[in-house]
């Protein structure tokens, strides 16, 4: 999820930021000269978004470790991405407890279309946001509802949907599709992921060994780390809205 979001560094353990409600006013031509221009009220919500510690291990022989080739290799590959997984389960459903980050599924508002049909939803669910003067630039999905709506489309709404022929990319309504298991079943999350919220890192991911934790020194094994320290902070919620296709079926 980190390619849909923003990624950038804290130095602060809790980031305290501004949420934007609604906005009122906003740029106008003067209308004379002297005139007053006009005003932008920003309707802000003080919030803290904490940094949370995300991170796993396995202890493997020192042996092993050693002496298969590519099994480092294999480690500093296998080990971020199980990290990923877990980091995007929590972007969207973490708890807020138990040192899980707050997912932007608990943040955000339920699209309001009734449409029974998957595609029209997403696309009265688009409109929806973009009537707000909020930019939609992601549309995403689990993989099995991506495929349905895929499979759907595909063979009853042909002009409505594009394959990228670069990417072969799902395309609603000129905008992007993506899939990923972190998004719960029957549920799709429609918004501008680049303004509305972004991850902030107090320690990027890592992988590190360690010889010398509990008993590995005196039984020739290697404790394998992975780790990161992120905040979530959610700028715009009202840029976002979510799908229940359970609902809409």
């Amino acid at each position: 999820m980190r390619q849909l979001f923003g990624v950038g560094p804290t130095d602060q353990r809790t980031y305290t930021y501004y949420r934007e409600d609604a906005l009122e006013g906003g740029v106008a031509s003067q209308t004379a000269e002297n005139a007053e221009k006009s005003k932008i009220k920003f309707n802000l919500t003080e919030v803290d978004a904490n940094v949370k510690t995300i991170a796993g291990f396995t202890v493997v022989s020192r042996q092993l470790l050693n002496n298969l080739p590519g099994f480092w290799s294999f480690l500093t590959k296998r080990m971020p991405e199980l990290y990923y997984r877990e980091e995007d389960r929590q972007l969207f459903s973490g708890s807020g407890i138990n040192g899980e980050l707050s997912g932007l599924l608990a943040a955000i508002a339920s699209a309001s279309t009734t449409e029974t049909d998957m595609l029209l939803a997403v696309m009265d669910t688009i409109a929806e946001i973009e009537d707000t003067d909020e930019d939609v630039n992601t549309l995403l999905f689990r993989p099995s509802t991506y495929m349905s709506l895929l499979k759907t489309a595909t063979l009853n709404k042909p002009d409505v949907i594009v394959i990228d022929p670069t990417t072969g990319r799902l395309m609603i309504a000129g905008i992007p599709a993506y899939k990923s298991t972190a998004v719960p079943a029957a549920t799709g999350v429609v918004g501008d992921f680049n303004m509305g919220a972004d991850i902030l890192q107090l320690t990027a991911i890592n992988v590190a060994v360690s010889l010398e934790d509990d008993t590995n020194f005196r039984k020739n094994a290697a404790t394998i780390r992975v780790e990161a320290e992120v905040a979530f902070p959610i700028f715009r919620p009202g840029a976002f809205r979510k799908i229940d296709f359970g609902a809409t079926s």
